[in-house]
């Protein structure tokens, strides 16, 4: 059995779709990231409820560093968590969200000084009535 931190942030989306998922992360230092603090991601996804939780879904994936780490904090309509804002955004695929299961979405960043940092994000996805 997969055990996930109980601070882990939880999106729900509806089977297929591709869900925006956003935080703001700290790194080693404890201040908020910036794109230069970061050389690169590394992006896996598991399947919670399948056979083999463990086992990554799809392959590893390397977000652009530039394309969805925020060098300000971010306050818009997708946000509701606080009026602090995010600084990191992604979006998984749909096409790998095939089943109404939980899923994990595993980042690893690594800081341009300092050891690697990972950040999770449970989804829970929910089939379409109809489908």
């Amino acid at each position: 059995m997969t055990l996930i931190p109980p601070e882990t942030p939880i999106a729900t989306a509806w089977e297929g779709a591709t869900p925006k998922l956003m935080a703001r992360i700290t790194g080693n230092d404890g201040a908020n990231i910036t794109q230069s603090d970061i050389t690169s991601i590394a992006r896996t996804i598991y399947d919670l409820d399948s056979a083999t939780p463990d086992t990554a879904i799809g392959d590893a994936t390397a977000p652009v560093v530039a394309d969805v780490v925020f060098d300000t904090l971010q306050t818009d309509d997708l946000w509701d968590e606080d009026t602090t804002g995010y600084n990191f955004k992604d979006e998984v695929l749909g096409s790998l969200l095939t089943e109404p299961h939980r899923y994990t979405v595993k980042w690893i960043f690594t800081a341009a000084v300092g050891q690697p940092f990972p950040h999770l994000h449970e989804i829970h996805n929910y089939n379409v009535p109809g489908r």
